[in-house]
């Protein structure tokens, strides 16, 4: 099982040479436009920005009024005056699909300072002053069980590979492969709890003549063929790898449910990372994004992956032929954070507030 390293992105502003997304090759920037229109789940993914820090990332409606996305965006002071979620097709600041944020609750396992707590609990959930209009929400799951993961997809308002100065539209790509892994590093939950919540989608190039690997093939080379199967059998959609710019973007995934699709929000990008557990720097002396940007990329596809949380809990059983079942549930936690954000705080009227002063004891009198 490969070692997984993060490298966080949200600086859009500070990182002009670095890319949303790392497109497949095949495709053209406009198929990724295009790409997010063809799923109405697509349009609860949302742009938020922050005036105050210039940071922009995305989000996912996940209720009426509450957005999820990563907490790193979430880091220090945060003005919640100065930011925006947007549902417009088009990055817009004076948009009619712009709603203000009037609470936030960060997952209370994220710490900034423990990185292998800060990638495992990188969620943050907004509350929005109004219900958005004209958009459905896409919901959690409360509990699904897979034998393997179906193709994912993600739809991103990354833009750090865009010119300034032009419009930044909603984009989406597919993750054909996706596989579980545990975050490295002293980790008790991770040691005691036996938990796994990141996964990774591979960034690979596509071969027709990949028709089966060996069970004794490199887990890069068995990654690939899964991903390039899958690729060709959901139509080829656009895929890439996200890179700075689509932090809190929202991974979808379909389920079968009465013999239709349902989509719900599995997770959402947090980073990327390279297979053989390189970090911010190459062998080679570069930062990894810029060995990503300067690389051909036939030296590039196999080598590194998408990395996102997600806000379930992962069980697993045996089923009498021994093979793994992964069960994908709700935390209370998680149930906690949304409920607690939608119940008001109670207001003290001027007659309470009379009447709790006459409660408080006098000076040198003990209460009892």
């Amino acid at each position: 099982m490969c070692r997984v390293y993060k490298f966080l992105f949200i600086w859009w502003g500070i990182l002009p040479a670095a890319y949303a997304m790392l497109s497949d090759g095949i495709h053209q920037a406009q198929d990724y436009i295009n790409f997010a229109e063809t799923q109405k789940a697509f349009k609860a993914s949302c742009y938020i920005y922050d005036h105050h820090r210039h940071i922009l990332q995305t989000g996912v409606l996940i209720a009426p009024d509450i957005v999820m996305t990563a907490a790193h965006g979430f880091e220090g002071t945060v003005h919640l005056h100065g930011i925006i979620v947007g549902f417009g097709n088009e990055v817009s600041h004076e948009s009619v699909h712009n709603y203000k944020v009037k609470a936030f609750r960060m997952h209370p396992g994220y710490r900034q300072e423990y990185d292998p707590l800060r990638a495992k609990y990188d969620l943050v959930f907004l509350h929005l002053t109004e219900p958005v209009r004209s958009v459905d929400p896409v919901p959690l799951f409360e509990e699904k069980t897979f034998e393997e993961i179906p193709p994912l997809y993600v739809a991103t308002f990354g833009s750090a590979d865009i010119a300034p100065g032009t419009p930044v539209y909603r984009r989406a790509f597919a993750l054909p492969e996706a596989d579980i892994f545990p975050i490295t590093g002293d980790d008790p939950e991770v040691l005691y709890d036996k938990k796994t919540v990141m996964m990774g989608a591979v960034f690979f190039k596509p071969k027709q003549i990949l028709k089966s690997v060996t069970v004794t093939a490199s887990e890069k080379k068995q990654r690939t063929y899964i991903a390039n199967k899958r690729w060709h059998e959901i139509g080829r959609p656009p895929y890439a790898l996200a890179l700075p710019g689509s932090s809190g973007a929202p991974v979808f995934i379909q389920i079968p449910e009465n013999g239709q699709p349902k989509t719900y929000v599995f997770g959402i990008i947090q980073s990327f990372s390279h297979l053989s557990a390189s970090s911010f720097h190459h062998q080679s002396g570069q930062r990894e994004t810029e060995h990503l940007l300067h690389t051909p990329f036939k030296d590039i596809y196999g080598h590194y992956q998408s990395v996102f949380c997600i806000p379930y809990e992962v069980h697993h059983r045996l089923e009498p032929h021994q093979k793994t079942i992964h069960i994908y549930r709700q935390p209370l936690i998680i149930k906690d954070i949304l409920t607690k954000l939608r119940t008001p705080k109670p207001k003290i009227t001027k007659d309470a507030l009379k009447k709790l002063k006459t409660l408080k004891p006098k000076k040198g009198h003990t209460q009892h």
